[in-house]
């Protein structure tokens, strides 16, 4: 795929000359911020597929970008999955949905009450919706759920658990190579490596402390840890979407520990090889989430290093691609 255009930046602008192949079961984007790896994952998200699941704030970014930039030659699908690297957000917006809620239902009550309804309490109910559309994760989940096959749902949360196993079965091998005192520090260090899965229902989120047996319903009472189980629930429901299919991620290692970086990694790589329908493209800007990419299979993954350099003076940039890492 080719992506080429100049965008305004500030004032001044950037020229766009990216070359990237995404054949392989898992793309990895990596190189310094402000080079283009974002606007790669929206060509793709907006351009060559017939669905898209992403949130309205992303969607609005893509409406932008099209007026500047071409995107030519790229693979096409039947559905791409974007997840935003905003997701850090969804508990603070949780906190506020009550409120926003609180507030369209006061407006519509005025409104009932009107004959005609005064156009400033249409513009509050209409700046609600909009709000939501923008943030809200929850209608983007329960939309792909309706388009996951329930057979093919199972076969993901299966094969979830067997790519926990299999990791943990190469943390023990590996301690016990390095035997003695390090073996157990190793083990430490790597263990907690998929300690929470979340989901979402039409009556709200639900979570499970998979290491101590605890469930709960508010994802506010959790750590930063529910960012990353947020990419393995979106992962396993791309899958589980009959028809080709990529999924489009963010810097999936945001608010994760090493060891769930890496983990993300190896799942992340494992559901794309199992399944030829399935691709999976991310940026990254952490060491153990590209080794563990690496450690599921390295004939699967293709690496490409983003730069920008300046040319033509301090007026303009130039964002490139298309070294690839063997």
């Amino acid at each position: 795929m080719r992506i080429q255009g100049t965008i305004p930046y500030g004032n001044k602008e950037v020229a766009v000359n990216i070359n990237i192949d995404y054949g392989k079961p898992m793309t990895i984007l990596i190189g310094p911020n402000l080079t283009g790896k974002s606007i790669t994952l929206m060509c793709i998200a907006e351009m060559y597929s017939r669905k898209q699941f992403m949130r309205g704030y992303v969607k609005s970014k893509i409406d932008s970008l099209k007026q500047f930039v071409r995107c030519e030659g790229g693979e096409r699908f039947d559905y791409t999955v974007f997840v935003d690297a905003y997701r850090v957000a969804a508990q603070p917006i949780e906190y506020v949905g009550e409120d926003l809620e609180e507030i369209r239902e006061n407006a519509d009550e005025l409104i009932r009450g009107e004959e005609k309804a005064p156009p400033a309490l249409e513009r509050i109910r209409s700046r609600v919706e909009k709000i939501e559309e923008l943030l809200y994760e929850k209608p983007i989940i329960l939309e792909l759920k309706n388009y996951a096959s329930t057979h093919r749902l199972s076969i993901a949360y299966r094969k979830f658990e067997e790519v926990k196993e299999e990791f943990n079965k190469l943390i023990e091998e590996t301690a016990g190579e390095i035997g003695g005192e390090g073996a157990g520090r190793f083990k430490a260090a790597l263990s907690h490596f998929s300690p929470l899965f979340i989901d979402i229902t039409s009556d709200g989120w639900l979570w499970s402390d998979l290491e101590v047996g605890i469930e709960g319903s508010n994802i506010e009472v959790l750590s930063s840890v529910f960012a990353p189980s947020l990419v393995i629930l979106y992962a396993v429901l791309t899958y589980a979407m009959q028809g080709t299919k990529t999924l489009l991620i963010e810097d999936p290692e945001v608010q994760a520990h090493p060891s769930t970086s890496m983990f993300l990694g190896y799942l992340l790589t494992k559901l794309a090889m199992s399944d030829n329908t399935m691709r999976v493209i991310t940026t990254t800007h952490n060491y153990e989430f590209l080794q563990g990419t690496l450690m599921a299979g390295e004939e699967a993954v293709d690496v490409y290093v983003f730069d920008r350099r300046n040319e033509g003076g301090s007026s303009r940039w130039l964002l490139t691609s298309g070294t690839m890492l063997q």
